[in-house]
C-alpha cells in the first residue's frame, strides 16, 4: 500500500513538473510573439512615414545608432527584470504577465528602429534565417540542460553576469568613442554570452522547481529565457545583415 502511494506521488510530481515547464515556455512564447508584433508590425508604417530610412547604410559609419539601440534594450531589459523579480505575489500573476508582454512589445518597437537603419541590407531571407538559427540554438542548448544536468551550469552564472556588466559598460563607452572594433566585440561577445545565458537560465528554471519550500516563479523564468532568445536573435540578424553588406561591397568591386 505504501509502495502504491509512493508511485502515485511520483506520478503527480512528474505531471506537476511537466505542467510547470509548459507554463514557463508558454510565457516565453507569449513574450516572443509580443516582441515580434512590436518589431515587424511597426516597421512598414515607419518606412512609409520616413522614406529616407530606406537609403543605403554603411555599417562602419552608423555605429552610434546600433550602440544606442543596444544600450536602450539592455537598460529596459534590466529594469524589467528588476520589476518582475521584486513583485512575486501570485495575486498579481495576471498583471505581471500583461506587463511582461507589454514591455517586450515595447522592446520590439525599439528594435524596429535598428532594423530600419539596416533595412537596405535586410534580404527577405535574413529574418526567417536568423529566427531559425536562434530557435535551433535555443532548442539545442535547452535540450542539453534537460538531459545532461551539471553543476557547471550554475557556476557559469557569475562569469555571465560579469560579462554582461562589461558589455554594458563597453556600449556606454563606445557611444562616445565610436569604435567599430569595440562594437564588434560587443556584438560577437554578446552573441556567445546570451547563448550561455540560455543554458544558465534553463538550469535555474529546473532547479527552482526542485525547491519544495516555495512556488517556482513561472513569469520570472519565462521572461529570462525570452530575453535571452530576443537578444540572441537581434545579434544574429545584425551579423547576417553585416555579412550581406560585405557580399554586396565585394560584388560592386568586381563589377568595377
Amino acid at each position: 500500500m505504501q509502495s502504491l502511494n509512493t508511485q502515485k506521488s511520483v506520478q503527480v510530481e512528474h505531471m506537476n513538473t511537466q505542467t510547470y515547464i509548459l507554463q514557463v515556455y508558454g510565457v516565453v512564447l507569449s513574450c516572443i510573439i509580443s516582441y515580434f508584433t512590436g518589431a515587424f508590425f511597426t516597421l512598414p508604417p515607419l518606412l512609409s512615414v520616413f522614406p529616407s530610412l530606406t537609403k543605403e547604410v554603411d555599417f562602419s559609419s552608423n555605429v552610434n545608432g546600433f550602440i544606442t539601440v543596444s544600450t536602450i534594450l539592455t537598460i529596459l531589459a534590466l529594469a524589467l527584470m528588476i520589476c518582475v523579480a521584486v513583485v512575486t505575489d501570485r495575486r498579481y500573476l495576471t498583471a505581471r504577465l500583461i506587463t511582461v508582454n507589454l514591455i517586450t512589445w515595447i522592446l520590439g518597437l525599439v528594435s524596429s528602429f535598428a532594423l530600419t537603419e539596416i533595412h537596405k541590407h535586410l534580404d527577405p531571407s535574413i529574418i526567417p534565417t536568423a529566427l531559425l538559427i536562434t530557435i535551433a540554438v535555443f532548442a539545442s542548448l535547452s535540450t542539453v540542460v534537460f538531459f545532461f544536468p551539471s553543476p557547471l551550469y550554475q557556476a557559469l552564472m557569475g562569469p555571465c553576469l560579469s560579462a554582461l556588466t562589461v558589455f554594458c559598460l563597453l556600449s556606454i563607452v563606445n557611444y562616445f568613442v565610436n569604435s567599430v572594433w569595440l562594437w564588434r566585440i560587443e556584438l560577437y561577445g554578446g552573441t556567445i554570452l546570451f547563448a550561455l545565458l540560455i543554458v544558465v537560465d534553463t538550469h535555474f528554471m529546473l532547479a527552482d522547481r526542485l525547491q519544495k519550500d516555495q512556488d517556482p516563479d513561472i513569469v520570472y523564468h519565462g521572461l529570462s529565457l525570452a530575453l535571452d532568445f530576443i537578444n540572441l536573435f537581434i545579434r544574429i540578424v545584425i551579423i547576417l545583415a553585416e555579412l550581406k553588406s560585405k557580399d554586396k561591397n565585394k560584388d560592386k568591386k568586381k563589377q568595377r
